[in-house]
């Protein structure tokens, strides 16, 4: 899983950082994203510097218009509608 923060302050982002790596998870940090695809494989992502990963899902902690900005074209229907646009 991936999870991305904008906009979220400090100690709340520690808090779920500190959980999240207890359970195992991999923090990433300090990187920009450029997109986030679905696959059948589950969810790419793409970095401005050109480099692209692939996890088993995403969660993106960011404001509605910024998860659509991410999700570009490949935005469903059902997010589209969710997420404002």
């Amino acid at each position: 899983m991936v999870l991305f923060f904008l906009g979220v302050t400090y100690p709340e982002k520690q808090l779920v950082e500190e959980e999240l790596e207890r359970d195992g998870s991999h923090i990433i940090t300090n990187r920009e994203v450029h997109l986030v695809s679905t696959t059948e494989k589950g969810c790419v992502v793409y970095y401005k510097d050109g480099f692209e990963e692939v996890y088993d899902g995403c969660i993106l902690a960011v404001h509605a218009p910024d998860a659509l900005r991410l999700l570009g074209d490949e935005a469903t229907y059902d997010e589209q509608r969710i997420l404002g646009d």
